[in-house]
């Protein structure tokens, strides 16, 4: 599955169809802590795939936590020695190629 993610419009376009069990598994596998939530799904519209560089993520049920470009984690409390890891998306606009 190709996807157009745009952290910065909050938008996600897919290149092609999907179940939509799948589809839940994955942003929930790319979007920690339910960032999935906040994002629209665009239908109907023309995405030129021709982009250059494409990031290629492993969803796949075997994998339990995917690299994802679009998070970063910033820790608090480091004082006391409790760490909380709390996403943050980065705003910019990613073109990746999924497996699941």
């Amino acid at each position: 599955m190709k996807a157009k993610i745009d952290t910065s419009e909050k938008t996600i376009t897919l290149e092609e169809s999907i179940n939509i069990g799948e589809l839940l598994r994955v942003m929930k596998k790319l979007f920690p802590h339910g960032l999935w939530k906040e994002f629209t799904l665009e239908t109907n519209v023309y995405a030129s795939w021709s982009y250059p560089n494409w990031t290629y993520i492993d969803c796949s049920p075997t994998v339990t936590l995917p690299t994802q470009p679009w998070i970063t984690c910033a820790s608090t409390n480091a004082s006391s020695g409790t760490y909380t890891v709390d996403p943050v998306l980065t705003t910019s606009t990613y073109y990746v190629d999924i497996k699941y």
